[in-house]
């Protein structure tokens, strides 16, 4: 698709609303996906649905007459500063847990949101290196969002960990041999590896590993 419909350009152009249209893979279509592969920013990225109607919609436009501003009386002052009411709630930031299941080639990456019962997804595999990883880190980091990694030790070493809070990220290694593991649960995967690290990190089940200092290492 490399052209919008007619009656939706319309109302884009009437709106004045920058916008640039491309081709995508309908396999990206979830919006995490779709900003690390197109490394676009998170909080400037949306999903988007348009249906066709059945009829052509009829639109009317009210005129409005503007009232005259009222001068401010001079016994008034002026407002210095916006009051917060007690009563207001502030919105608590999300909280989204990151299973890294890391080989030398891949990493597979799953996300559990931050509540008990929410929602864990398989966000995708990307290469063993540090560039896609920082695009995944840029397509989930927004203001109102708080990003906590995991991943096991293991041959990689722990250059993610050392890369990932150096920039301020949140980031632990467990050891595999103190994750809990359920009885009967013979099936792995590098997705199913990456889920569970990701919702027992978000369970509180995971203690990390002491990191050596770097320049400790010889």
């Amino acid at each position: 698709m490399s052209e919008l419909d007619p009656s939706v350009q319309r109302e884009i152009d009437e709106l004045n609303i920058p916008h640039e249209v491309l081709p995508c893979n309908p396999e990206w279509a979830d919006t995490d996906v779709f900003c690390a592969n197109y490394d676009i920013p998170r909080d400037n990225a949306a999903n988007t649905i348009l249906v066709a109607a059945k009829t052509e919609p009829r639109v009317t436009r009210k005129q409005v007459r503007a009232e005259p501003i009222k001068a401010r009386p001079a016994n008034r002052p002026r407002c210095s500063r916006m009051q917060i009411s007690p009563t207001d709630k502030r919105t608590p930031p999300r909280v989204l847990y990151i299973g890294l299941d890391v080989h030398k080639e891949t990493i597979d990456v799953s996300i559990a949101e931050g509540a008990r019962h929410g929602e864990v997804r398989h966000y995708g595999v990307i290469a063993s290196d540090l560039e896609p990883l920082d695009k995944v880190v840029r397509a989930l980091r927004a203001p109102d969002r708080r990003l906590h990694f995991v991943y096991e030790a293991g041959p990689c070493g722990f250059g993610i960990y050392r890369h990932l809070t150096t920039r301020g990220e949140d980031c632990v290694v467990v050891s595999p041999s103190m994750i809990p593991k359920r009885s009967g649960d013979r099936v792995k995967t590098d997705r199913r590896d990456s889920q569970m690290l990701a919702r027992l990190h978000r369970a509180g089940e995971l203690t990390g590993i002491h990191i050596p200092d770097e320049r400790a290492v010889t």
